[in-house]
């Protein structure tokens, strides 16, 4: 089991979390649009608009993902770690 392994289960486990949150590419290329067209940003600029939120803090029409546990791999490993401190304090 390695860090690789560990970071591949971990991103695949919250993907859908994370597509499930982040706005479309389409709001975030409109945002930077309009944002790029002005000189100065200001307060009121940040606030939504039209019913619309910035940075894709909105109710999304789907559902969320159904909560799933960790793969065992992401859950167990920081385990083995433990056993291999004690291994090498015990040799000292």
């Amino acid at each position: 089991m390695s860090f690789f392994d560990y970071t591949i289960a971990l991103a695949d486990w919250l993907a859908p979390y994370h597509n499930h949150i982040r706005p479309s590419p389409a709001a975030v290329l409109a945002e930077v649009t309009k944002q790029a067209g002005s000189r100065t940003l200001k307060i009121a600029d940040l606030r939504p608009q039209n019913g619309s939120a910035i940075n894709g803090h909105m109710k999304k029409d789907e559902e969320a993902p159904v909560v799933k546990d960790a793969p065992e791999i992401v859950s167990k490993f920081f385990d083995g770690m433990t056993q291999v401190d004690e291994l090498s304090m015990s040799c000292r």
